[in-house]
């Protein structure tokens, strides 16, 4: 993908409405993080891919199962952010905030990029995706 250089910041401005809605329809779900993570760099993302294999001492394959390789990622653009949590365990305590957001994010511009499990990918309800 290309590399937009920064957070596009009408996507920026969206996911932090989103956020805020979120936040205002389930006020009694404990939010860990406003946005995890929004633009990534290639180098950035060599690091974040790069640590979790070597560091964390796990395979590519697993790794690739929740992270992009450097290149592929929609970070790179500046219009994907991960909110709330990348935990898979967070989203599945609070069912009715992943709904809600699956549910309302076109509202705000967004899809949630990573939906049903395949062989490379595992739903990531926390990833979206700005299309405007």
């Amino acid at each position: 993908r290309s590399d937009a250089g920064s957070v596009n910041t009408t996507a920026e401005n969206k996911i932090k409405e989103l956020i805020k809605d979120c936040k205002k329809a389930y006020p009694n779900v404990n939010y860990p993080a406003d946005i995890k993570s929004g633009y990534r760099s290639y180098d950035t993302q060599v690091d974040n891919f790069g640590k979790k294999v070597k560091t964390d001492g796990r395979s590519i394959e697993n790794v690739q199962a929740s992270n992009c390789l450097p290149g592929f990622t929609q970070h790179h653009t500046g219009r994907a952010f991960d909110i709330f949590s990348v935990d898979t365990s967070w989203w599945d305590k609070n069912p009715k905030v992943k709904k809600w957001v699956a549910d309302n994010c076109k509202k705000y511009g967004f899809k949630v990029t990573y939906t049903k499990p395949n062989q490379l990918r595992i739903p990531e309800p926390w990833h979206l995706f700005y299309i405007g």
